[in-house]
């Protein structure tokens, strides 16, 4: 006599929506360093093209890049910038990648998350450090990537 194997089906529903965003606390699970809101612009450089940029947030861990420029996962970054400090401005200059990408209704590109990695040189690691701790409370958590 042989014994057969019923196969078994496992059918799971996942209540959310294609578009819809995460909720806050499933990106602020994941993200490990808050990000202070700033009004600053910088001089970007993506996988080598150069332009100015706003900055819609920053944190140890990375920034906001609010920009219109087609840019994809995974591209290069160098951002340099100005940080107020004490009456003056300290240049500072930030490597990372881009890990996730803001994109309008139909499309467009409105903004990218950028995680800085190991190439930012450790003495611009100290003044973001020392920028961030000076200029107060940090913006909420808002994106998936825990950048």
């Amino acid at each position: 006599m042989t014994q057969e194997r019923q196969a078994t089906e496992l059918h799971v529903e996942i209540p959310v929506q294609v578009g819809e965003e995460l909720s806050e606390a499933s990106g602020a699970d994941r993200r490990r360093y808050d990000r202070l809101e700033v009004g600053l612009s910088a001089h970007c450089q993506i996988d080598g093209v150069v332009s100015q940029e706003a900055l819609g947030d920053l944190s140890m861990g990375g920034l906001y890049l609010r920009t219109s420029t087609n840019v994809r996962i995974g591209a290069r970054v160098r951002v340099v910038l100005g940080l107020p400090y004490f009456g003056s401005q300290r240049v500072c200059s930030l490597t990372g990648t881009i890990v996730w990408i803001d994109r309008a209704g139909d499309g467009r590109v409105t903004g990218a998350g950028v995680e800085f990695d190991h190439e930012t040189s450790s003495g611009d690691q100290q003044l973001l450090a020392g920028f961030l701790t000076l200029w107060g409370t940090p913006a909420p958590r808002r994106d998936p990537s825990g950048a």
